[in-house]
């Protein structure tokens, strides 16, 4: 499935507005009423572009929401714009015959390696609100630690085996 035919479906799933100017830049997806563009994410892109295109956005009152492709991005080694887009509000998309479908996941990295990657956690972009001056979807990889204690303290196990590495030898 193409960029069009995505743009499509998302547009009638969610009725959504498509492909708007907005300033220097063209949106490929317009939501009015969340004050939201939603840009789909298939073909490489810089880092500066995220941002240039994320803070016109902005400069118009729209937060963005960046959906990412599988064909290019979600692979075993980090795109280097990746990390940019995955700090920045996005989720990945799922392209089947009958539809798109938006979700998310937890993810661990040893450098550019994706080391760990949770089953998709499928989203529903009408439940899609601002917390904290960022996107969050009910049930996407913020909700995760907290929905489920047992993957809480794999991250705390994780972040605590981080911290005694990196210290070790300053403590001693």
């Amino acid at each position: 499935m193409n960029h069009t035919e995505i743009q499509a479906r998302l547009q009638k799933k969610y009725h959504l507005k498509k492909e708007i100017s907005l300033g220097a830049h063209r949106a490929d997806l317009l939501w009015p009423e969340k004050r939201l563009v939603i840009e789909i994410q298939i073909s490489p892109i810089t880092k500066e572009e995220v941002k240039d295109r994320t803070l016109c956005f902005a400069s118009y009152g729209y937060d963005t929401l960046w959906l990412l492709h599988p064909r290019r991005y979600n692979q075993k080694f980090l795109k280097p714009e990746e990390g940019a887009l995955r700090f920045a509000s996005s989720y990945f998309i799922l392209p089947t015959a009958a539809d798109v479908h938006v979700f998310d996941q937890s993810e661990q990295f040893r450098g550019r390696l994706r080391t760990y990657r949770s089953p998709p956690l499928l989203l529903d972009l009408n439940l899609l609100e601002k917390k904290h001056g960022t996107l969050r979807c009910p049930g996407d990889r913020h909700d995760e630690p907290i929905k489920k204690p047992s993957l809480l303290s794999k991250v705390d196990r994780f972040l605590t085996r981080y911290l005694e590495s990196r210290f070790s030898k300053t403590l001693k």
